[in-house]
């Protein structure tokens, strides 16, 4: 627990990590929390994907910085130093830094699902699942009628009006800009109250 995986910003950024059971190696799972981009926490708010992986998974949650004392693209960052690093120690956990999945919901679900569709040497992953991720935030704030309180904590907008160049940093964040052939396996999970 309470592992150091960078520093950004004079900020420690922590993890935690679970190592099951019996010989490795073991597939990995990084873990991405939810929270609107300005709260969450990697202890408490992910917990029900815990139990599921604990027997065949090593797993990693990961903190983040939140907005609005950090702008973006600080949690982006974040999840690429956090993917870096498991890639480098996954082994000192029983985990092979070639089985790597992403694991986020909510805002983690858009920080996991943009990083597998961005990823560059040194962090691409085998596979990437998210709930509720917001995937196109163009789409997601015309739909409430002008930029959310935490898109606008997040990008430090001025006001909440969806201007041409609030949509362009929308659609130069959002996943679906960046779909493209020979992606990693995506899981996309969605209740029927999403949008």
């Amino acid at each position: 627990f309470n592992l150091e995986y960078g520093e950004a910003g004079g900020e420690k950024l922590l993890l935690d990590a679970h190592v099951p059971e019996g010989n490795g190696t073991f597939p990995v799972v990084l873990i991405v929390h939810g929270g609107g981009w300005m709260t969450g926490d990697r202890e408490k708010d992910i917990v029900p994907v815990f139990a599921p992986f604990a027997t065949n998974f090593t797993w990693f949650t990961i903190s983040y910085r939140l907005a609005p004392t950090n702008h973006w693209p600080a949690c982006y960052e974040d999840v690429q130093t956090a993917i870096r690093w498991v890639k480098k120690h996954a082994a000192e956990y029983k985990g092979d830094p070639n089985r790597i999945a992403l694991l986020g919901y909510s805002a983690g679900g858009h920080l996991v699902t943009l990083a597998g569709t961005r990823a560059e040497a040194g962090t691409q992953v085998q596979a990437v699942a998210a709930m509720a991720p917001p995937t196109d935030l163009v789409s997601d704030n015309e739909r409430r009628g002008g930029a959310s309180t935490s898109m606008k904590a997040l990008f430090n907008l001025e006001s909440t009006n969806l201007t041409d160049r609030v949509r362009a940093v929308f659609k130069e964040n959002s996943p679906l800009t960046y779909v493209k052939p020979a992606l990693p396996p995506f899981l996309i999970l969605q209740g029927s109250a999403d949008k």
